[in-house]
């Protein structure tokens, strides 16, 4: 695979294929995502996309009940439409509750994520962009690439 030009992509594949488990969320959202894990305002994409970052989102996140985590966030979420003058009232905006109920499923699914990637030392994360060419997913000091050339690095913190 390594040989073939196409070995990042085809790993990107088979590790989205054997994953036991993946957070996705939309760029946006993720920034109020951890600065509500941090209890900070995360400063532009080098930030959000940090290894350093998501290695202090695993420890913030770490068997911390996924509830409760949930309802910060979408506590925090309520908070900035009423900063913005929206409405919480779903009969003017019927997108209110879908909106609620995904970060709450967002929220959990971050929280069962850094809790599996900190307690069973076999995983990986792996930080990318879905529009990200293959070669770019990873973090800092390891990416895709160097997967392939190297291994995987015996350091798996997302920082390296």
């Amino acid at each position: 695979m390594e040989d073939s030009g196409d070995g990042e992509k085809g790993l990107l594949l088979a590790m989205k294929w054997a994953s036991p488990g993946a957070w996705e969320a939309w760029e946006g959202r993720a920034y109020m995502y951890l600065d509500v894990a941090l209890s900070k305002t995360i400063e532009g994409e080098d930030e959000l996309y940090g290894g350093e970052t998501w290695d202090s989102v695993c420890g913030a996140l770490k068997n911390l009940p996924e509830q409760e985590y949930a309802e910060r966030v979408c506590l925090d979420w309520m908070e900035r439409r009423k900063q913005l003058g929206e409405t919480m009232d779903e009969k003017e905006d019927p997108r209110i509750v879908p909106t609620f109920e995904a970060h709450d499923r967002a929220a959990k699914s971050l929280v069962y994520a850094m809790t599996r990637w900190n307690n069973e030392g076999n995983l990986v994360a792996i930080i990318g962009r879905d529009h990200l060419e293959a070669r770019k997913w990873g973090s800092f000091s390891w990416n895709l690439s160097t997967i392939l050339a190297n291994g995987v690095p015996d350091h798996t913190t997302a920082s390296g």
